[in-house]
C-alpha cells in the first residue's frame, strides 16, 4: 500500500488528539501545505460564490465534515461583495483531483482545479 503525500492527506487525517482530548493540527502536514502555497505549487478546488454568508458557512461545513479544508476570499461585485468559497490548498494538481472527486461523490458541486 502506498503512503500519501502531505498534500493528499484530508483533513480528518491530518490532526492529532492530544492528551487532553483536544484536536492539535498535525504541524508536518500544516507546515507542507503552507510551504506550497508559498513556492507557488498550491492548487485549489472552487466550490462555488455567494452573496449570502450562511451558505458559506455551510458550504464549508460540508467540506470540514468531508475531511478537508476549505478558505473563503471576498471579491467586490456590482451587487455589493460576493464570497469564493475553496477547498484547500493542496500540494499537487493530483491531491486537488482526487479530493474534487471525493467531493463530488459528498454530493457537492465542484468546479475545475486551479492553481494559486
Amino acid at each position: 500500500q502506498q503512503t500519501p503525500k502531505t498534500g493528499d492527506v484530508p483533513r480528518s487525517a491530518a490532526v492529532k488528539t492530544a492528551p487532553t482530548g483536544k484536536v492539535q493540527p498535525d504541524t508536518n502536514a500544516e507546515a507542507a501545505r503552507a510551504q506550497a502555497a508559498l513556492l507557488g505549487e498550491a492548487f485549489v478546488v472552487p466550490l462555488g460564490a455567494f452573496l449570502n454568508k450562511a451558505n458559506v458557512r455551510a458550504l464549508q461545513r460540508k467540506v470540514t465534515q468531508a475531511g478537508f479544508k476549505s478558505y473563503s476570499e471576498v471579491q467586490k461585485v456590482a451587487k455589493g461583495e460576493q464570497i469564493r468559497v475553496r477547498a484547500g490548498p493542496f500540494a499537487s494538481r493530483e491531491a486537488a483531483e482526487r479530493a474534487s472527486e471525493q467531493l463530488k461523490a459528498k454530493g457537492l458541486t465542484v468546479g475545475p482545479v486551479a492553481k494559486l
